[in-house]
């Protein structure tokens, strides 16, 4: 590569991107913001050479980089401007010598089939499957979090079923964690109550679903899928709360249901940056019809009875919502922005509404027994 740097030409055909295409000139300005650390506005021979270190993976000799420096500081200044900088990456010579960078950035700029003249670039909008949503699936050892609380979840209902003493008792955990419309002062048990279930097939219907979506979310999304669980089960309680008063809960179903939604949320401000959303959603839809299914065949109609779909809806709303807010964007858009606020103002609406009414309404607290108690 050294050799080939430096037969880099002086003269070179000013690229007609800046005139001929804005959206082709906010992508440059985007990457040259990247390579300028320190944002004073130029790129220096360092920040050059780190920009070209990182991009072909090896040590660029600095003698080059002065050199290519050299070339495109067209007005001699010793500092590299946005128009000087974008010539530089649209530069044959460049390109030919530094192919690595010519495949990572410019990927998403062709020749345009109508435009006038040579050098006339477009930004090209059919690169929608580039993926680098796929890209960012990492696994270490703390993204563990989704994991870590369905084993807990297992372990609490079996430790919780070996305290239980008669045919009437709960376990001493089961009364300890579960939600209670009568205890809302204990606000803990707002989500302590998802560490509760109340057969082995309410704990396994919500563990596996949690795993099989949570986990893959997490390795992409790391600590961010745990304030969605988290939210998810805060307000599938609240929303419980205010909608099935005196009424108690248990189970993770408001938290999952939030895992559900936020799944669509990573696919609408990521499509374009993966290989196949569509495929995202079938699975993702698969999934749901499996638990759907399963839950159909393993539960009898008393159970369908005190299903808790209140807290299963405002976790789903809690998840979509705040999914938009705190998931990443791999590449933000205008519209994404608008949809971000949109959403901001939504959830802190939905939250004051629901807050209130919990506040608010009158609850009836004569006594929470199981009978009277919602699986979620």
């Amino acid at each position: 590569m050294p050799e080939i740097a430096l037969e880099i030409e002086d003269s070179h055909e000013r690229c007609q991107c800046d005139r001929d295409s804005d959206d082709v000139y906010r992508y440059f300005q985007s990457v040259f913001k990247l390579v300028d650390t320190n944002k004073d506005g130029y790129i220096s021979v360092r920040e050059l050479k780190e920009f070209l270190d990182a991009n072909e993976h090896a040590n660029v000799p600095e003698k080059i980089v002065k050199v290519v420096y050299r070339k495109f500081d067209a007005n001699k200044d010793q500092k590299l401007e946005l128009d000087e900088f974008l010539d530089m990456l649209t530069d044959d010579d460049f390109k030919s010598a530094f192919g690595k960078v010519a495949q990572g950035i410019l990927k998403f700029v062709a020749p345009s089939k109508t435009g006038p003249g040579r050098g006339h670039l477009i930004l090209q909008r059919t690169i929608t499957n580039t993926g680098m949503y796929e890209k960012q699936i990492k696994w270490n050892v703390y993204q563990l979090g989704l994991a870590s609380i369905a084993l807990l979840q297992v372990v609490l209902f079996y430790v919780n079923r070996s305290l239980i003493t008669g045919t009437k008792d709960k376990g001493g955990l089961y009364d300890a964690l579960k939600f209670d419309p009568c205890r809302k002062l204990q606000v803990y048990r707002y989500i302590s109550y998802i560490f509760v279930h109340s057969s082995e097939v309410h704990l396994y219907g919500n563990v596996v679903v949690q795993v099989l979506i949570g986990v893959p979310l997490e390795m992409v999304h790391s600590w961010r899928m745990m304030v969605i669980y988290f939210g998810g089960g805060v307000a599938g309680a609240v929303m419980h709360s205010v909608c099935s008063r005196g009424v108690g809960l248990i189970g993770s179903s408001g938290a999952v249901y939030s895992f559900y939604t936020a799944h669509i949320s990573a696919v609408i401000m990521n499509w374009r940056e993966m290989i196949n959303p569509a495929m995202h959603l079938l699975i993702f839809g698969i999934i749901v019809l499996f638990e759907c299914v399963y839950k159909m065949l393993t539960s009898d109609s008393d159970h369908w009875r005190n299903v808790g779909y209140f807290s299963h809806l405002g976790g789903a709303l809690t998840g979509l919502l705040l999914g938009v807010l705190v998931l990443r964007n791999l590449r933000e858009t205008e519209r994404e922005k608008l949809l971000w606020h949109a959403c901001c103002v939504a959830l802190g609406l939905l939250a004051l509404v629901l807050v209130f009414l919990d506040v608010c309404l009158p609850t009836d607290c004569v006594v929470v027994e199981a009978s009277n108690m919602s699986y979620s």
